[in-house]
């Protein structure tokens, strides 16, 4: 009986430990997955496609503050270093370049699809 306690108490553990690391949760009988994200890290925007109007998180795990310019676009927020921002992406689908107005050697883009 001991046993079959500590083997329900790991599952669960287990099962804790995956939603956290995946970003899921369940609310009412609902899932819900992490937002999509675009990462900044060594001064390089990492890729992203999402489809147009849908909101995404920016990131930014370097140690100096950034701004994700979308060309074309009035999307120019300052992500602080070590934080992020909530964005929503253009309605427009494109392939839009992504710059960082305090870095000018950092050149992304952002692949807006219907």
């Amino acid at each position: 009986m001991a046993r079959q306690k500590f083997l329900v108490s790991v599952a669960t553990a287990a099962a804790i430990s995956s939603v956290a690391v995946f970003g899921i949760s369940a609310h009412a009988g609902q899932v819900q997955t992490a937002k999509p994200t675009l990462t900044i890290s060594m001064f390089a925007f990492s890729k992203l496609s999402v489809k147009a109007g849908t909101k995404f998180m920016v990131v930014n795990k370097d140690n100096a503050d950034h701004t994700f310019h979308v060309a074309g676009t009035k999307l120019d927020p300052v992500v602080k270093a070590g934080s992020s921002v909530q964005v929503t992406a253009p309605s427009k689908p494109a392939k839009y370049k992504v710059t960082c107005d305090f870095h000018p050697s950092m050149h992304g883009v952002l692949t807006v699809t219907k």
